[in-house]
């Protein structure tokens, strides 16, 4: 099987088309202790199974996440960034993630006194 089948047969399981939002999550060690940024992502995967938003199973639920070690700002971390609205967010502890969780992830409503920062990315091409 070459790569590109890989791939492909890879993205089918995962059923990456289906998801509603990705949201990629930075653990450091240059924005914040990697202890700290470990601890939240394991937060993070906990919540989104106790919601439904994500299974067990690959392919199932509908946020899609991705452990980053550099989202490249190296500053005011734990960040992480929500697609497909392109909204960043900083300085996140267990209250604040459990907050993006529910209403950004889970609701659809930003959690606009955290948003940090904005990439508008729905539209471009």
């Amino acid at each position: 099987m070459s790569h590109g089948q890989q791939s492909d047969q890879k993205a089918e399981i995962l059923k990456i088309t289906d998801y509603k939002r990705h949201i990629v999550f930075c653990t450091g060690p240059e924005c914040c202790k990697s202890a700290v940024g470990d601890e939240l992502w394991n937060h993070l995967k906990k919540r989104l199974l106790e919601l439904g938003l994500a299974a067990p199973a690959p392919g199932s639920g509908e946020v899609y996440r991705t452990k980053a070690k550099c989202l490249r700002i190296c500053a005011d971390g734990p960040i992480a960034v929500v697609y497909p609205e392109g909204i960043w967010y900083r300085f996140i502890d267990r209250l604040s993630l459990d907050r993006i969780v529910e209403q950004h992830l889970r609701d659809g409503k930003p959690v606009q006194e955290l948003i940090w920062n904005r990439n508008n990315v729905i539209g471009k091409s």
